[in-house]
């Protein structure tokens, strides 16, 4: 994750998603009192302190000095910043996309981690994530998963479609692959990892998301209406 600045923009005060607490905020620098500065010099890098005033978490940008220009304010020395990136050191930006919003809990948490992880192990996260398909599958099922490829069997059986077939067997095969060594070298395949999440993404929305919308409208429909259908549909309760 990277912090884009126009030209004559002041790096004192940058704006951006905080990904601690995934907030859009204007960050408020830190202050160093002894040196009026709220950035340190380490060759040709300079590190530049703020937080976030939503968490209130602690945010470290790096920038190469040699794209700065040194101006004065009564706080001290502050930076403008042409038309360069620079990187975020802390806290570590999280890979891909967030989670969809209906994600049960316990498959939000593996998601998340891969998403950590995934800029220092691609196969940690495809691991992660591969977990994170068994969780869900629980999740859809209300079974335990004790074979992955068989309850992926089942569904097909029940009418899942292919392309939500695919998402399953992607995240499967390549969780598998990603733990023996030389079946799959995912840093050569970025797009894969990055696709993983994708298909998390999509089952969540298709098996969960979905119909939990659908129902909610159905169910404010005229209760008479509803027994019609159920009855049209031999589902009436006796």
């Amino acid at each position: 994750m990277s912090y884009i600045f126009t030209k004559e923009q002041e790096v004192n005060n940058p704006s951006g998603f905080c990904s601690s607490c995934n907030h859009m905020v204007t960050f408020q620098s830190v202050w160093d009192e002894r040196t009026g500065d709220n950035s340190f010099h380490a060759g040709d890098r300079v590190f530049f302190f703020y937080k976030c005033p939503n968490c209130k978490d602690l945010i470290i940008l790096k920038l190469s000095s040699n794209n700065l220009m040194p101006q004065r304010c009564e706080k001290g020395n502050v930076y403008t910043f042409y038309g360069s990136e620079e990187d975020l050191i802390y806290p570590v930006a999280p890979e891909g996309p967030g989670p969809n919003a209906d994600m049960p809990a316990d498959v939000k948490d593996d998601y998340e981690e891969a998403r950590q992880v995934a800029q220092f192990s691609s196969r940690a996260a495809a691991a992660l994530l591969r977990l994170a398909l068994e969780k869900l599958c629980e999740n859809i099922t209300g079974e335990k998963v004790k074979d992955i490829n068989a309850t992926i069997e089942k569904l097909v059986a029940q009418g899942l479609s292919e392309d939500l077939q695919h998402a399953f067997d992607i995240v499967r095969i390549t969780g598998n692959k990603s733990v023996h060594p030389g079946e799959l070298n995912l840093d050569d395949n970025p797009e894969i990892v990055a696709a993983l999440y994708e298909c998390i993404n999509t089952i969540v929305e298709e098996k969960i998301a979905r119909p939990k919308r659908f129902k909610s409208i159905y169910d404010k429909m005229p209760e008479s209406d509803r027994a019609k259908v159920a009855k049209r549909d031999g589902k009436a309760k006796a």
